[in-house]
């Protein structure tokens, strides 16, 4: 999940109902792509 400012509960509740990673803007690419490997090496 990408988004830009979230409260640290929120993310918490979001985290525990399943999205597996969260990425908070600004992101580079290279901060992306490293957050989409890991999550498809999860697997």
């Amino acid at each position: 999940m990408i988004s830009g400012f979230i409260e640290a509960a929120v993310k918490e509740s979001i985290l525990a109902g399943g999205v597996r990673e969260f990425l908070a803007k600004p992101y580079t690419m290279a901060q992306m792509l490293q957050l989409v490997r890991k999550v498809l090496d999860a697997e």
